[in-house]
């Protein structure tokens, strides 16, 4: 008889079939005769040896044995703890096992070989699971007659997989060395350290190894490939690199796994995969003639998607295309990386592509998984310019329909897929979506919340600051600490507040950031210098600058967004721009050598134009030519800001150069809007000593042929270019487009109005101060407030009546204007003595006077136009002019410091001329030498009457 040999604890049941009556064997083993260490077993004359995949010794019989009961207990009395290598310092190296331990081993240990033939037991043998990479392969069924004969059975048994418990143990078959047995017990070893991410540990067992003069096997080394991989905080992929390089050097041939276990290592490398590596690594497998399988190539196409800085999501499709080439199947890990691949794509999302690839796993009926749908709404979520919101939902849906269940990585996708919805955030659905999240019992996380507060902060026409903070104090009950993305969210919401910034909450939640010790980035710095930038009533320009101060001195480097929302600020200072300290700062950033783009130039050149006392132009055309020298590309905004400076320069706009510009914009092919032909046409009406009307309806004209939408802003230039003509308002044609404003549906505003009367005073001929009523009237009805410039024009045009002013209409209107709580300015009390000088019949001196003195109580200061005006008055008394008045006006007027012009020496010139009894010749004198003492030069006017 032969012996049969038990290299650990034999199940407490083990059947074998023959072609006879199943025979049970069952403890107690001393019915069999068998002993403990090693056992005749004499049954159906067959001989047999049990192999046990454990590593556990056998179970013994106790001596005190009650009632044919037996009480197992182990061999080995050494304590769990750790294991030696068989072969090695410490005997056996096996596992102790605990009482009534017990392992199973599933399928049949024998065959059936005919009717007449005696059965063949088995010998089971086990693969070690290394070589499917920690998958357990089918069990060999290897008969003893074949064994003896050298020759391995090629059946499989189909059930004949042990459990994972099973295979802990090492194989020892006959045949195997010492040292292959050793090799498979530290490749076991290394593969269980790795699992739990100890690399370390792994190490130090493949040196332990080499240190007992043994040679790594391609086996061992694979599994420490493996372990490199799986590393905690991301693979030792230059570790796993030079073990692969010892390897070859030592002449051990790799093979499939260890190939695909370095490549998965360059994919997972922390960071970003070290993709071009990995390609390298592909290159040699095939050099080497390794076939590479599923695993590889799925490996390969993740190193691709995992590139930093974007995927490399080209080759990623040249690898799959390598893959298919070659035969190999991909299965739903291959998929999903390429769709990932197709989602991570540098300037945005692959998201048509990561479609087709889709559509191809359908057709080759590959089931998709969770992380297939995650990455593919991801892919809708980061299309370039702005989410495929409304796909990513029908991807959703399909999801649902095959019943798998979304996580917190596809809700937060979905979410984010809303807040990135082009022309404003989908900020309605995003909070649906999060309702539906929580109806799932779904846990959000610090992803979730940032997403949504961010979609409420993109919110068209305006952020939805108010429900940013209501996410964020839901966010703060849950216990969920916010990071630097959730405060930028919503430093931003409050940045984009509509109606101007919520600038002061923004400082608070910087204020909160900085007590939590979130440390605070360049895109937080950005958001709260630009939250300073859209204060309502003009920027916070100095508080921006303390925050520039701040952000370098925790040493954030400030980038184009940071430098160009600082020279917003500059730009839009309340009372006219800081433009040179726009052009400080545009310094600062050349120096720095950060790369301005179109917003810094932009927000440079309407720090121009908004200067105050009128635009700088020139230097506007500078900051143009510099912009065309670096190769930045001018936008639409650039144009319009570039003509409005041309429309603002003071003493008159540069409405040539206007012209011109806008000439360039159409060369260029970029699209003028309603901003550019309104900017166009207010430089035509600014044009200097009297508008370019004309002009101006042939931009309106050009307007209309391009179909650009007219605005209350173009109506207004136009009817004010009409006010403005030289030689008298085309009035009537400032009514026709008045009519044409109606007739289109855009609201008239103050500015329209205002202009509209305008047109109506200076109507040659005389005001058509009848229409101007019928303006104002009208414009109450409507519910316009009239302001200060409103009612000016309003009493000029009462001052300018044909035939004498309508001055006590002018009185009236006056009074309306102080009822109303307007302002009266210089123009206002100017115009109103004006009328009270143009009185038909003569003036009405004493009411002026009362006028002046009312204009004095309210400290508005008096210009030369007053004076004149108040001194024609007195020239222009019934009865005789009142030229001693007008003589201590006049004596007002210097000690005011406020400078005569030639008409004011002519008014009082006439006064003298005029004077009550004969003309006050020899004071005429005395005002004539005055003129030549100030080298004024003397009019018509003044000749005549002298």
């Amino acid at each position: 008889m032969r012996d049969c040999r038990a290299s650990g604890s034999v199940p407490s049941s083990f059947l074998v079939s023959t072609s006879f009556a199943p025979v049970s064997l069952k403890p107690p083993f001393s019915r069999w005769g068998l002993n403990r260490k090693r056992h005749a077993c004499s049954f159906t004359r067959e001989e047999c040896t049990v192999v046990v995949l454990d590593g556990t010794s056998l179970p013994s019989r106790s001596a005190n044995e009650k009632g044919g009961e037996s009480t197992e207990r182990p061999v080995s009395s050494k304590p769990r703890g750790r294991v030696e290598a068989p072969g090695v310092k410490g005997g056996a190296g096996s596992d102790s096992v605990g009482k009534g331990r017990r392992r199973q081993v599933s399928g049949q240990a024998s065959e059936y070989v005919g009717k007449n033939r005696r059965p063949v037991v088995k010998e089971v043998q086990r693969r070690h699971d290394f070589t499917t990479r920690g998958k357990v392969e089918d069990i060999q069924v290897i008969s003893n007659a074949q064994k003896s004969k050298g020759r391995r059975s090629s059946g499989v048994g189909s059930g004949m997989k042990s459990s994972r418990k099973g295979a802990k143990g090492v194989e020892r078959r006959r045949g195997m060395s010492a040292d292959d047995r050793i090799l498979r017990w530290y490749t076991r070893r290394i593969t269980e350290t790795g699992r739990h991410g100890k690399w370390k540990d792994a190490l130090s067992l493949f040196e332990e190894l080499k240190s007992k003069g043994l040679r790594p096997d391609v086996f061992v080394v694979s599994a420490l490939l493996s372990c490199l991989r799986n590393a905690s905080g991301g693979s030792r992929w230059k570790e796993a690199l030079e073990v692969f390089k010892d390897m070859m050097r030592a002449g051990v041939e790799p093979n499939t796994v260890t190939f695909s276990a370095l490549i998965s290592a360059m994919e997972k490398a922390p960071g970003g995969s070290q993709w071009e590596r990995a390609l390298e690594v592909f290159g040699e497998m095939e050099r080497r003639g390794v076939e590479p399988d599923t695993v590889s190539f799925s490996a390969l196409i993740s190193a691709m998607e995992k590139a930093p800085e974007g995927s490399q999501w080209e080759r990623a499709l040249e690898v799959f295309g390598e893959m298919k080439s070659r035969g190999v199947e991909p299965t739903t890990v291959t998929f999903s990386a390429l769709i990932s691949a197709m989602e991570k794509a540098p300037g945005g999302s692959q998201w048509e592509r990561a479609l087709e690839v889709f559509g191809e796993m359908e057709r080759r009926g590959v089931e998709p998984d969770i992380v297939t749908f995650s990455a593919l709404i991801s892919a809708m979520q980061k299309a370039p310019g702005g989410s495929q919101w409304e796909k990513a939902l029908e991807v959703f849906g399909e999801m649902e329909r095959r019943g798998i269940k979304p996580n917190t990585r596809t809700f937060n996708a979905l979410i984010t897929a809303m807040e990135k919805a082009p022309e404003g955030s989908q900020w309605k659905r995003a909070l649906e979506v999060f309702g539906e999240m929580e109806r799932r019992e779904v846990e959000p996380n610090i992803v979730t919340f940032s997403a949504l507060i961010s979609a409420m902060g993109k919110a068209p026409g305006g952020s939805q600051w108010e429900k940013a903070l209501e996410v964020f104090g839901e966010m703060e009950r849950r216990g969920i600490e916010p990071n630097t993305r959730t405060f930028n969210a919503l430093i931003t919401a409050m940045e984009k507040a509509p109606e101007g910034s919520q600038w002061k909450r923004a400082l608070e939640y910087f204020g909160e950031m900085e007590r939590r010790g979130v440390e605070p980035d360049i895109v937080t710095f950005s958001a709260l210098i630009s939250a300073m930038e859209k204060a309502p009533g003009g920027s916070q320009w100095k508080r921006a600058l303390v925050v520039f101060g701040e952000m370098e001195r925790r040493e954030v480097e400030p980038d184009t967004v940071s430098f160009s929302a600082l020279i917003s600020a500059m730009e839009k200072a309340p009372g006219g721009s800081q433009w040179e300290r726009a052009l400080e700062v545009f310094g600062e950033m050349e120096r720095r050598g950060v790369e301005p783009d179109t917003v810094t130039f932009n927000a440079l050149i309407s720090a121009m134009e908004k200067a105050p006392g009128g635009s700088q132009w020139e230097i506007a055309l500078e900051v143009f030519g510099e912009m065309e020298r670096r190769g930045v590309e001018p936008s639409t905004r650039t144009f319009n800001a570039l003509i409005s400076t041309m429309e603002k320069a003071p003493g008159g706009s540069q409405w040539e150069i206007a012209l011109e510009v806008f000439g360039e914009m159409k060369s260029r092919g970029v699209e003028p809007t309603t901003v550019t032909f309104s900017a166009l046409i207010s430089a035509m009406e600014k044009a200097p000593g009297g508008s370019q009307w004309e002009r101006a309806l042939e931009v309106f004209g050009e307007m209309e042929r391009r179909r650009v939408e007219p605005n209350t802003v173009t109506f207004s230039a136009l009817i004010s270019a009409m006010e403005k003509a030289p030689g008298g308002s085309q009035w009537k044609r400032a009514l026709e487009y008045f009519g044409e404003m109606e007739r289109r549906g855009v609201e008239p505003d103050i500015v329209t109005f205002s202009a509209l009367i305008s047109a109506m005073e200076k109507a040659p001929g005389g005001s058509q101060w009848e229409i101007a009523l019928e303006v104002f009237e009208e414009m109450k009805r409507r519910g316009v407030e009239p302001d200060e410039r409103t009612f000016n024009a309003l009493i000029s045009a009462m001052e300018k009546a044909p035939g004498g002013s309508q001055w006590e209409r002018a009185l009236e209107v006056f009074g309306e204007m102080e009822r109303r709580g307007v302002e009266p300015d210089t123009i206002t009390f100017s115009a109103l003595i004006s009328a009270m000088e143009k009185a038909p019949g003569g003036s009405q001196w004493e009411i002026a006077l009362e006028v002046f003195g009312e204009m004095k109580r309210r400290g508005v200061e008096p210009d030369t136009r007053t004076f004149n005006a108040l001194i024609s008055t007195m020239e222009k008394a019934p009865g005789g002019s009142q030229w001693e008045i007008a003589l201590e006006v006049f004596g007002e007027m210097e000690r005011r410091g406020v400078e005569p012009s030639t008409r004011t020496f002519y008014a009082l010139i006439s006064a003298m001329e005029k004077a009550l009894g004969g003309s006050q010749w020899e004071r005429a004198l005395e005002v004539f030498e005055e003129v030549e003492r100030r080298r004024v030069e003397p009019t018509k006017e003044i000749s005549s009457s002298w």
